[in-house]
């Protein structure tokens, strides 16, 4: 057989197969239409928990994936200071959970841990020493916070040392001739700091002082630059955008370079951020999109946004965040929010109107990839279909034996033979031209509605047959006689288990078994059974008694990936720790279908409410997941 993580990624999407993308940018949309409170956007982040933290004109707007949740602020209890420049929105993650909303005029603070605003921010800064009025702020990408008072003093406060320093005094000649901090930013121990004057000096926290200057944007920049921001590379290069132009400075070369400007009655750059890569993504309020390349500085223009359904959308782009999983976010003023990521629109649905086929996203419950690369597709509506992805074209398969058949399940084994669940029929076994069918026999469905159920079948490495009846749970299936021996007879323990959906094997002697009721282990050469809630109810690596396990799944760093209806275990067997992934962490939905990795290390999980793709990072804690979702909507469109 063929390659099976090809088999089961097609398994996981359900029937969403590659195609070819005309654009290379096209981008998903999102609106009012869609949950957020309004369409006009003026700033957002990714909380360390994965959700997008969204800050429209009217609310704060919180998406996790799947929903949009609206927090609203009391305008009476807001913080109120004097920074206005025209149309700067920015917001910052604390090291406790918080994020500070700067806005012209005012001040917010957000406690993601209560979903709460904290209204007495002067009581946060007195803990801190700052006793003086704000009149601006930044934290840096260590948790520091940098702060500005109204007389223009500019303060330092090390949040590990839990010191304040000041950096520079508000009546100083320095702030005289070159103003106040405008932006900031930071790589490793030093802090590159834009003045309103264009100045950028540059400041060492190890040495807490001022080691340079840079006077290339001196007559740039002004006190009227209200676009302005400066980001450093991993490496140590620098990007900077403000109105009129996109600039770069390579560490190993002193001096900065003009990229990308602009022309044009109201006219200019607007934001930017960058990438894992460190391009840089430039937003514009009347010349849409551009992405320049880090190392070659290749600039690719998109005037317009080109979203899934063909259609284009053109607006004026207000603020862009790059996520850490290659996904970039666009935030219009008046149009919502646009998203693109790689890994988005590279599905198709085989779908009714296309194919001249009855199959649709509900009748299809399983797929099989056949030596020829076909895919076998199980229905519950017309039997047993055949889809061919060179030719696109879908066929009756075995039309002759199972046309009337509702296929719950599909399974090769080691003679080649074909088994096919059905819904109230038993098991179909199909061995080129001999056809036989294993089931009970007079049975009133009306009566036993399900009998002849079958859900799952599993050959063991000995040769023998285990297969899942609803009602009645796992037994050995003697093939010659069509007998069950079921497990429950002699394992009362396992009696609740009345409907599993399927088999993962452990080694040459013991399988799991999963479903409804659970989760348990059978070994097939001692004859012995271990069910974790009754055996072992503490045991880390289980989700708990009454869960439902939907699917088991080891990947190639050997973690057993648990999915069940209240999300995934992820079981690390040599470090003895379990990880829990949740819509609380960022997954699409707690109700898991399917998980696989694909070849380059990917994961991609199968939810009630569409499909999740985890990257894993290794830590020295065990394991970090980044999660990007997918609504089918996004293929769809």
């Amino acid at each position: 057989m063929k390659n099976t993580k090809r088999t089961s990624i097609i398994t996981l999407v359900l029937l969403l197969s590659i195609f070819k993308v005309y654009s290379q940018y096209m981008f998903r949309h999102w609106d009012v239409v869609d949950g957020m409170s309004d369409n006009q956007i003026r700033y957002f982040t990714m909380a360390p928990d994965g959700r997008m933290v969204i800050r429209t004109a009217s609310i704060l707007n919180i998406y996790n994936g799947a929903t949009f949740e609206h927090f609203y602020h009391d305008r009476r209890k807001i913080y109120k200071w004097d920074f206005n420049r025209n149309q700067i929105f920015k917001d910052y993650h604390d090291a406790y959970g918080r994020i500070w909303m700067k806005s012209p005029g005012y001040l917010l603070l957000f406690d993601l841990n209560t979903n709460q605003f904290i209204y007495d921010i002067d009581s946060e800064l007195r803990r801190m020493g700052v006793s003086g009025k704000l009149k601006n702020l930044f934290i840096d990408e260590s948790k520091n916070y940098w702060f500005l008072t109204e007389d223009n003093t500019f303060y330092f406060f090390d949040i590990s040392a839990g010191e304040l320093q000041i950096i520079e005094k508000g009546n100083s000649d320095f702030t005289y001739r070159h103003g106040i901090p405008y932006e900031l930013a930071q790589y490793k121990n030093t802090y590159y700091i834009v003045y309103s004057s264009g100045l950028i000096r540059r400041w060492d926290k190890t040495l807490r002082d001022y080691t340079g200057q840079d006077t290339f944007f001196v007559g740039r920049i002004s006190e009227a630059t209200d676009r302005l921001k400066i980001q450093s590379t991993s490496d140590g290069n620098l990007w900077l955008m403000y109105n009129q132009a996109v600039c770069y400075r390579d560490k190993t070369d002193k001096g900065w370079q003009e990229i990308s400007t602009i022309k044009g009655m109201s006219n200019f750059f607007t934001c930017m951020d960058l990438d894992k890569q460190g391009n840089a993504w430039v937003g514009s309020s009347w010349s849409g999109l551009r992405k320049i390349e880090n190392s070659t500085h290749r600039i690719e223009t998109m005037p317009g946004l080109k979203l899934g359904d063909g259609s284009v959308l053109s607006n004026d782009i207000q603020c862009i965040f790059a996520d850490n999983n290659d996904g970039i976010w666009v935030g219009t003023l008046w149009q919502g929010i646009c998203y693109y990521n790689p890994s988005m629109y590279k599905f198709k649905l085989i779908q009714t109107v296309q194919n001249k086929t009855m199959i649709t996203n509900e009748s299809v419950r399983c797929l099989l990839e056949d030596e020829d690369g076909t895919i076998l597709i199980g229905t519950t509506a017309y039997g047993l279909m055949r889809y061919s992805p060179s030719t696109g074209e879908v066929s009756r398969a075995f039309k002759d034996i199972l046309s009337g058949d509702l296929c719950l399940t599909l399974y090769r084994d080691s003679k080649k033979r074909l088994w096919v669940g059905t819904y109230l029929n038993g098991f179909c076994c199909i061995d080129g031209k001999n056809v036989r069918y294993y089931n009970k026999q007079l049975v009133n469905t009306e009566l036993f509605p399900e009998q002849n159920i079958s859900r799952a079948v599993y050959e063991d490495p000995d040769g023998r047959y285990w297969v899942s009846v609803s009602n009645e749970g796992v037994g050995e299936l003697d093939t010659s006689t069509g007998k069950i021996r079921l497990l429950r007879d002699k394992h009362p323990k396992i009696s609740f288990h009345k409907r599993d959906y399927g088999f993962y094997p452990v080694s040459n002697s013991t399988f799991a078994v999963f479903g409804e009721n659970g989760i348990y282990y059978y070994d097939t050469h001692k004859d012995k059974i271990f069910v974790p809630e009754i055996d072992d109810p503490d045991n880390p690596k289980f989700m708990g008694p009454q869960v439902s396990y939907n699917c088991v799944y080891k990947d190639s760093h050997s973690l057993e990936w648990f999915g069940t209806d209240i999300g995934i275990r992820v079981w690390d067997e040599q470090k003895k720790k379990a990880h829990t992934i949740t819509t609380e962490t960022g997954l699409a939905n707690n109700s898991i279908s399917s998980i696989i990795e694909d070849d380059s290390g990917i994961y991609w999980v199968s939810t009630v409410s569409g499909i999740s793709r985890i990257e894993l990072k290794e830590t020295s804690e065990g394991y970090d997941f980044l999660i990007v979702n997918f609504a089918l909507v996004f293929f769809l469109n």
